[in-house]
């Protein structure tokens, strides 16, 4: 079985969290707080108004459903492991440095982006399980002979 590439699999997640999920953000009317647990604002949503209002209708699902497994995933990491779960809530929910999160729970910046990469990776395990979506790198082995 190939070895997994923590580095790679870990700047592999945070290339979705910073290309791919914001894009799912905004197609489902969303903002990064949809990470932590739900607040109802009571304003109506807004509908769309398109010709192609099947497509927008079915576009907006698979956002929210991504953006819903995104949820699952990070709440699967933090029951498992609380301190890399809260890593991942105050990177990707309130959008924290590794100096600022290391600041909030006391421990080196160093510290916390190793902490980091081990939760990106854990992230990368239940995110696949929840929707078969691979963010892992492995490694490769050349065979010779």
């Amino acid at each position: 079985m190939p070895e997994l590439d923590q580095k790679k699999t870990a700047e592999a997640v945070r290339c979705f969290f910073k290309k791919e999920y914001p894009i799912a953000l905004r197609i489902a009317g969303k903002n990064y707080n949809s990470l932590r647990s739900p607040v109802m604002d009571g304003m109506p949503s807004a509908t769309i108004q398109d010709k192609d209002r099947d497509k927008a209708i079915v576009k907006h699902a698979d956002a929210t459903l991504l953006i819903d497994n995104v949820k699952r995933a990070v709440q699967m990491v933090n029951e498992f492991d609380d301190t890399s779960g809260q890593i991942l809530l105050k990177a990707y929910a309130d959008r924290k440095s590794a100096t600022q999160i290391a600041m909030d729970i006391g421990y080196s910046a160093s510290r916390v982006s190793q902490l980091q990469q081990n939760a990106l990776c854990q992230f990368a395990d239940y995110f696949e399980f929840l929707t078969r979506i691979d963010l892992h790198v492995w490694c490769s082995r050349e065979i010779t002979g």
